[in-house]
């Protein structure tokens, strides 16, 4: 099968020509959006019916809900996207991400734009591979292009025309950045992947600790951090009147695609205070019942299990559990941007 043949099917990425204020123009009221994956999802799209859909197997059911909120800020940096692969037998892989912009813009709009084609592109035989593994999905070979492709997609953003002509004059470098964080869905697992301090969490409501896992935050105070921070040379600071640990003195976080001034020259990516290595977990999709994928502000005021408590909810549809999770979140205390991606693994 050709690459040609592969259908990139997107059914709801916030795009950053949205306006992000909201709905009449209120930064407070959170924009959602709602999907589902399922066999009559693929009835209703006939351009790629090249062959039987019996090949679904039913557990490739899920339904999705996305929010995004601007909030206490003036601008709107998080972006949120929901992917699905097909190939021309069906198969499918969905792809959900949540990036969380710092600095300005320019990196979360670079990477929401091109991160998922050239992941594709990086390893053309996996997803072309996928009508012949109908039944036996890798998903070492996800972590593997996750843990491979990352750092070097950062190399890609540093020699964007834009950035890189501002890297090279000191009074318009940009210090802009951002997080990473998100799930690749096979039919039997889930791939979470995270860079920064956004978060991913995994869910089984029938526990009684229903918080299966969570992504780790990478911060700058995390022992593990400032070791790896301290040996490339870099150090951290707290300054005196807001208390947050910082790289360098500047930045809150320890991972992220951009912020090249925190980047040497001529200096391996991993060797720099600032990495793009992605932590990258492996789950049974048969021991989960939800995911929620979120920026920061999701999860400044609220804990892993409170929300838990929202994804898992029998009070109305997906999409309105994802809005008053970012509703909740606000009253809260947040003062953040927000975006969230609640997944139910269940036929609701």
């Amino acid at each position: 099968m050709k690459l040609s043949n592969l259908i990139i099917f997107a059914t709801a990425s916030a795009k950053s020509s949205r306006n992000w204020v909201g709905k009449n123009g209120n930064r407070y009221l959170p924009e959602c959006e709602s999907g589902r994956y399922d066999v009559a999802e693929i009835f209703a799209h006939e351009e790629i019916l090249n062959d039987s859909a019996s090949s679904w197997d039913e557990s490739l059911n899920h339904h999705f809900g996305t929010c995004w909120m601007q909030g206490m800020r003036n601008h709107m940096e998080d972006r949120v996207i929901t992917k699905k692969y097909l190939t021309d037998k069906h198969q499918a892989i969905s792809l959900y991400i949540v990036f969380d912009g710092h600095g300005g813009d320019e990196i979360v709009k670079l990477a929401e734009k091109k991160l998922t084609n050239y992941l594709l592109k990086s390893n053309q035989k996996l997803f072309e591979s996928l009508e012949n593994q109908a039944d036996n999905i890798d998903p070492t070979e996800f972590k593997t292009l996750v843990e491979s492709q990352f750092p070097k997609f950062d190399v890609e953003l540093m020699h964007e025309k834009d950035i890189h002509k501002k890297l090279l004059d000191p009074k318009t470098r940009s210090t802009s950045g951002c997080t990473c964080t998100g799930v690749f869905l096979t039919p039997d697992h889930v791939i979470l992947f995270n860079v920064g301090d956004s978060r991913t969490i995994l869910i089984n409501e029938n526990e009684e600790n229903p918080v299966i896992f969570a992504s780790k935050d990478h911060k700058p105070d995390d022992p593990i951090e400032t070791a790896r921070i301290n040996a490339a040379g870099g150090f951290v600071t707290l300054p005196p009147k807001t208390y947050i640990p910082r790289v360098m003195g500047q930045l809150a976080l320890s991972r992220a695609f951009g912020d090249f001034q925190l980047k040497m020259k001529d200096v391996a990516q991993d060797k720099q205070p600032v990495v793009v290595d992605p932590d990258v977990t492996i789950l049974e999709r048969s021991k989960l019942t939800h995911i929620v994928v979120g920026s920061d502000g999701v999860f400044d005021d609220l804990t892993n299990e409170q929300v838990a408590k929202f994804a898992t909810g029998k009070t109305g549809n997906i999409e309105k559990r994802t809005f008053d999770l970012l509703r909740k979140s606000l009253s809260a205390g947040s003062q953040d941007n927000m975006a969230a991606i609640v997944i139910s693994l269940d036929s609701e």
